[in-house]
């Protein structure tokens, strides 16, 4: 089952990111090449609005 990543969301979008803002590797999310995909780009997204 995938995930759905929604970019205002960001409390879920946090984990996902390293205490300096970056987008942690695919290796320590456990995430599919597919849901990383849309995970970053909803991170971009919420970054571009300054949600996060």
């Amino acid at each position: 089952m995938q995930k759905k990543f929604d970019y205002r969301d960001t409390e879920s979008l946090r984990q996902y990111l390293d205490p300096q803002g970056r987008i942690k590797p695919r290796q320590k999310t456990k995430l599919t090449a597919k849901e990383h995909r849309q995970m970053t780009t909803a991170v971009k997204r919420a970054r571009h609005l300054a949600m996060l």
